[in-house]
């Protein structure tokens, strides 16, 4: 099984990740970082959920001897160093890893969302965001740009920093929990 991005196994519009839902996607392996992931499965879109922006996938013919990632069962702290891991179309063909730190948590959305300094691009989405114990925490999942705003009074004031954000791996559980629940 593998979690990833509503929005990377669903290719529909701001409106509505459901409007072009895959069944069939693929996942790739490769055990060279150096490399392009060259052995690819298909994978069965087995759930999305538009409310948490996350998709449960099955791997067909998985691999053998792949090590699924442990997940981290305590809650990260700010300041708690992380590493996300992705292919951001910058990046080129090869894993590109990001260094940062826990700076926060957003609950304003209804899910809680993990603030993090280490830089998401796209392609990013859907990887794993991982502690120090190599344990996933979170689900990289957006980046939000820093933005300007002349309000109609005259004041400017600047939006924040590039602000990046993982799903909580405690979302995650929460919501395969309830889907196993059924």
């Amino acid at each position: 099984m593998v979690v990833t991005n509503a929005h990377v196994a669903a290719a529909g519009s701001k409106n509505s990740y459901l409007e072009k839902q895959c069944t069939t996607l693929k996942v790739g392996y490769t055990t060279d970082d150096r490399e392009a992931p060259s052995v690819f499965r298909n994978a069965q879109v087995l759930e999305i959920s538009e409310r948490e922006d996350l998709a449960l996938l099955k791997v067909s013919d998985p691999l053998k001897g792949v090590k699924s990632l442990e997940l981290q069962d305590a809650q990260p702290l700010i300041g708690d160093s992380l590493t996300v891991f992705g292919y951001p179309a910058l990046g080129g063909e090869t894993i590109t890893v990001s260094n940062g730190v826990v700076s926060g948590f957003d609950l304003s959305g209804g899910s809680e969302l993990i603030k993090i300094s280490a830089v998401i691009n796209s392609g990013n989405s859907g990887g794993p965001v991982v502690d120090m114990d190599n344990k996933v925490i979170g689900v990289a999942s957006a980046a939000n740009q820093a933005g300007t705003e002349c309000t109609d009074s005259g004041e400017y004031f600047t939006d924040g920093q590039n602000i990046h954000l993982a799903r909580s791996i405690k979302l995650v559980s929460d919501w395969l929990n309830a889907r196993n629940g059924r």
